[in-house]
């Protein structure tokens, strides 16, 4: 059997890692099989910041229609609702 082995230290004066040790003392597994079971989980679900970004970008158009731009002539269309909740959403996204 082919086994490898990590020393794993908690803080307990750091919030975080004292959350992580409350969490693993109340599971009724081993603490080993706890750990593995959460970066196996972490592992199946990561995705990269690009299909981030893709996902965010596609939910915010979702609901969004897309019309010609008012040629010189016509008057400036003011924006919905939905379409100003969008450009609000991307200039925080954009850090604009």
């Amino acid at each position: 059997m082919d086994t490898k082995r990590i020393s794993l230290r908690f803080n307990l004066d750091n919030e975080s890692d004292r959350i992580a040790w409350e969490y693993l003392e109340t599971r009724s597994e081993s603490k080993n099989r706890a750990i593995i079971e959460a970066l196996r989980c972490i592992a199946e679900n990561e995705k990269s910041i690009a299909e981030i970004i893709r996902e965010t970008i596609s939910d915010c158009l979702k609901n969004v229609t897309l019309a010609p731009e008012p040629s010189q002539n016509e008057p400036d269309m003011v924006a919905s609702d939905d379409e100003s909740l969008l450009l609000e959403a991307m200039d925080s996204f954009l850090g604009c």
